[in-house]
């Protein structure tokens, strides 16, 4: 079995950060991996930020919407690095 699965390019919306969870955390239940462990619990928080932004519950729901899909192809990116064992990017903070 490979070390992670594969993944999905970078991903444009909440709901395709889902997709890509899901994947990860279903990949993870079959091959026993406990990368699984984090990627099923980031699914349940991406869910609730999904209905709060859905029920227009943030200061600027677009931009929460924005920031959770850039933050979510951040951790989805660093799987892939370790998953291709190539460097993962560098952001300057």
């Amino acid at each position: 079995m490979p070390l992670l699965p594969p993944i999905q390019p970078e991903a444009r919306s909440i709901d395709e950060v889902l997709d890509r969870l899901t994947a990860v955390v279903n990949w993870a239940r079959d091959s026993g991996s406990r990368v699984g462990y984090f990627a099923a619990l980031y699914r349940q928080v991406t869910i609730r930020v999904r209905e709060r932004v859905r029920r227009g519950e943030f200061d600027d729901n677009a931009r929460m919407e924005r920031f959770d899909v850039i933050f979510a192809n951040r951790y989805l990116q660093a799987l892939t690095a370790l998953s291709t064992q190539s460097e993962p990017s560098r952001v300057g903070w």
